[in-house]
């Protein structure tokens, strides 16, 4: 069975001419990376890191060898860092890391609607502004609901499905020339 990878980092552009590089982690605590074992690149190489001083490092690659050139790490610019999913620390009850909402189910009671809509979680999106789910539902619409508990009050990660509630306080609406107007309720 082949092993789910989370994409943790990425490789920035390289420091000084020693080899040095930047590494954008996208950890709660970007000092967490120099931890795992193992790093994989979009490419299949392993790597490890030092932190120099975030967000500079020192990359090893599988061979414990370090980058050694600003030549050598050019060539590393914009590759994507990723960990198995089970190299990750296990949680406290009612704690769940968000990559595990990829795939279930998605129950959506829809808003003057006898019937719920069902779907599937298929991205979760943090731009720094709140979390939100992006959702495709069986009738093939993509809607995109915030993380919140209000829209979606129950995550049973054992059982493989959330709840989501709509809100409804929003309404884009389309007028020519392909823009929406957004009106509150």
């Amino acid at each position: 069975m082949k092993k789910q990878l989370v994409h943790v980092a990425t490789i920035g552009k390289p420091h000084g001419v020693n080899g040095l590089v930047r590494v954008y982690s996208y950890l709660e605590k970007a000092t967490d990376l120099q931890n795992y074992k193992e790093l994989i690149d979009n490419h299949g190489e392993r790597w490890s890191l030092i932190w120099k001083n975030e967000p500079i490092a020192i990359l090893y690659d599988g061979n414990k060898n370090p980058v050694d050139s600003r030549t050598n790490a050019e060539h590393l610019t914009n590759r994507k860092l990723y960990v198995t999913r089970d190299s990750f620390s296990d949680l406290e009850e009612e704690e769940f890391y968000l990559v595990d909402l990829i795939g279930l189910q998605a129950r959506v009671q829809k808003i003057n609607q006898q019937k719920d809509a069902f779907g599937i979680i298929d991205h979760v999106h943090d731009y720094g502004a709140g979390t939100s789910l992006e959702i495709k539902l069986d009738s093939k619409e993509i809607i995109i609901v915030p993380f919140t508990k209000q829209c979606v009050p129950v995550i049973d990660l054992e059982a493989g499905w959330v709840k989501i509630c709509l809100p409804h306080f929003i309404e884009v609406l389309p007028n020519e020339g392909n823009k929406g107007n957004v009106l509150a309720d």
